[in-house]
């Protein structure tokens, strides 16, 4: 069963539980016990919004969606996986999903081989969708992008001098190009033109921008067992994300390490308030690319909001 975020959208849930499936039937691995491992991954609470959003642009476009809209989900939604793995090794984090990371139960080197698996077989579910990609502007580049955001994010861990325009830089390669590609798929063999393409890329984009600093949020805002990883993960581990950076700028002092302090700070300099504007700038900004293609952002809308961005 999908996440329940899908409900008032059985069609949408119908398909995604298809993608699921495929992405399970597709993991084959001869150790087992790494197999289990991922399927258990999978299996875990998850949103599926990347496949969801590219389900939903397919179905503005009126298009069916079929066995390539199948593919392609499954496909976005194992490169996402992979790129979880990753940062669970870089962030040396116990727990994803509520269940124990995969490091933490074998080695950063299996995970790390784990996670280059499901970014191969992500590639190949992407070529097996059968899209005609003539006017597909990005995928082709891909990965490269989301791995120099890996590769941004690690070189930035602990470093003090770390701005916000570095922060956006990282979050717009690592995890918006992701979602940008995911609404594109939305519109492949729709006739629509490389500019129209491009649009439907930079809609998704800003959604993944959003989705990135609502994620911060949820760093300073929710307790383990709501968020499904540590309380302040990152500052923990030395990763320096919105909340922090804007709070940093405001003070102008070290800041605390104490967490008491550190969130009565936020709440003195309104940084919240301050991640949520950009965050809703950002969303705007989706609205009206998907808009100027005539995408009713109607059904986008509601559920990024019960998302709580």
């Amino acid at each position: 069963m999908v996440h329940e975020i899908w409900q008032p959208y059985p069609a949408i849930a119908l398909q995604l539980e298809r993608v699921k499936q495929k992405m399970l039937a597709s993991v084959n691995i001869p150790m087992k016990d790494i197999e289990q491992k991922i399927h258990d991954y999978i299996n875990a609470p998850g949103k599926y919004i990347r496949s969801g959003l590219a389900l939903i642009v397919a179905t503005e476009f009126n298009q069916e969606l079929d066995e390539r809209f199948i593919h392609a989900g499954a496909s976005l939604e194992l490169l996402h996986l992979a790129t979880l793995i990753h940062d669970d090794v870089i962030d040396n984090a116990d727990v994803r999903r509520g269940i124990d990371a995969i490091h933490t139960q074998y080695s950063n080197r299996i995970a790390i081989y784990a996670g280059d698996y499901l970014l191969s077989l992500s590639g190949r579910l992407m070529a097996e969708s059968k899209f005609e990609v003539e006017h597909n502007i990005v995928d082709d580049k891909l990965l490269e992008y989301i791995l120099i955001g890996e590769l941004r994010q690690l070189m930035n861990q602990h470093r003090e001098s770390m701005t916000m325009v570095d922060y956006l830089r990282q979050i717009k390669g690592k995890t918006a190009v992701l979602f940008g590609m995911a609404t594109m798929t939305g519109g492949l063999n729709t006739g629509l033109s490389r500019r129209q393409l491009k649009r439907l890329f930079y809609a998704g984009q800003m959604i993944g921008m959003a989705f990135q600093l609502n994620d911060d949020l949820i760093d300073y805002r929710q307790q383990e067992q709501e968020s499904g990883k540590p309380f302040l993960q990152d500052i923990q581990n030395g990763i320096y994300t919105a909340p922090y950076l804007l709070l940093k700028l405001a003070h102008q002092q070290p800041l605390p390490e104490d967490e008491t302090e550190l969130l009565y700070l936020m709440d003195k300099y309104h940084i919240f308030a301050q991640v949520e504007t950009m965050i809703n700038q950002y969303l705007r900004k989706s609205y009206r690319y998907f808009e100027s293609l005539g995408v009713d952002t109607t059904m986008m809308k509601t559920l990024l909001d019960v998302l709580h961005y």
